[in-house]
């Protein structure tokens, strides 16, 4: 998979830093470029990950669609994590399409009007719902062939190479020993009872 990246916050940081544990021999992360309108922060992040054959800073303006779309194509990117702000979510959703890229996002927001109208109930304060850009183009995708999420897992169950049995992914943990598949992390066993004991006994 080549990504790129739009948004090196905090939880763009992350999300590599994630990535780059569960894949730590390129097996399937081939490349990211790091994507930022702040070129300095996109670098800073590289250098933090200390891999600069596979993670790439890359100055980019997420209102410009085309700029986008540019990257993407001259990367060979088939993957775009938007990582920026909500504002600009349409934009990278827009730009993922027409480069023909599979697309996730971190997070998208329901738009009030500027300048805010009262009055009119609170569902009807908002020019645009959470998500309703994205899945009001579902079938344009679909057409596309861009991949839906049930694809996902049909990727998993391809053939590895570099794993024992040719499926499991390299850096995941054995999750037959777990069957919460909604995470990979080590779970902790704390318990909440007795820690808001302690916590009220020091009250």
């Amino acid at each position: 998979m080549k990504m790129l990246l739009v948004g090196s916050g905090a939880v763009g940081e992350s999300i590599l830093r994630i990535l780059q544990s569960r894949d730590p021999e390129s097996e399937w992360l081939e490349k990211v470029v790091v994507g930022d309108y702040d070129f300095d922060r996109a670098q800073e992040v590289c250098e933090h990950l200390g891999d600069s054959s596979r993670f790439t800073p890359q100055q980019l303006n997420a209102k410009n669609v085309d700029e986008m779309v540019k990257v993407i194509k001259d990367n060979g990117c088939d993957f775009v994590m938007d990582a920026a702000a909500p504002f600009v979510s349409n934009n990278i959703f827009d730009a993922a399409y027409e480069a023909g890229a599979n697309y996730a996002s971190m997070g998208t927001w329901t738009v009030p009007y500027d300048p805010p109208v009262y009055g009119i109930g609170l569902e009807n304060s908002y020019s645009e719902y959470m998500a309703d850009y994205n899945f009001s183009r579902h079938e344009d995708w679909k057409k596309k062939g861009i991949r839906e999420k049930k694809d996902i897992a049909k990727l998993d169950e391809r053939p590895v190479k570099g794993t024992e049995d040719g499926k499991k992914r390299p850096g995941r943990k054995d999750e037959s020993k777990n069957p919460n598949k909604f995470h990979n992390f080590t779970e902790r066993d704390y318990d909440c009872d007795e820690l808001m004991k302690q916590i009220n006994g020091l009250m």
